[in-house]
């Protein structure tokens, strides 16, 4: 009985070592917060355990984040040139003359487009801490 109840306790023991081990991994997207430190316990518990592996797959994070980002952007600039090659002078004229009154819509564009600048920098910003902990 008492072979079982040691090997039951060691067996735990490993479940729960492993376990730990595994929420310990580095995270695969950006878990940095404002001024790109690990951003919540399990992100510090990582880099901890884990410095450099977090680093790395932290960069290969922000660098992913920041493709998209810019994918977007590029995205956005070109299907708002598309519409404005389509319109002629007469209705981009009849539009501006509509358009005179700032809308909730134009303020929400506004606001999407700060905040995607603002994560912009800080995307930047954290490539450029995480060279800084990476280099030699």
């Amino acid at each position: 009985m008492e072979m079982n109840k040691a090997a039951s306790w060691t067996m735990g023991l490993i479940a729960t070592a492993a376990a730990g081990y595994w929420l310990s991994l580095p995270p695969d997207g950006v878990a940095l917060d404002e001024s790109c430190q690990p951003s919540d316990p399990q992100a510090v518990v990582s880099e901890i355990l884990h410095h450099q592996d977090f680093w790395l797959a932290q960069k290969s994070a922000v660098d992913e984040a920041l493709r998209a980002e810019i994918s977007l952007l590029a995205g956005k600039e070109k299907r708002r040139d598309q519409m404005n090659d389509g319109r002629n002078t007469i209705e981009q004229r009849m539009t501006r003359l509509s358009n005179r009154d700032v809308s909730g819509d134009e303020q929400a564009v506004a606001q999407a487009q700060r905040e995607q600048i603002a994560r912009l920098a800080r995307l930047t910003r954290c490539q450029v801490a995480i060279n800084q902990k990476l280099a030699p």
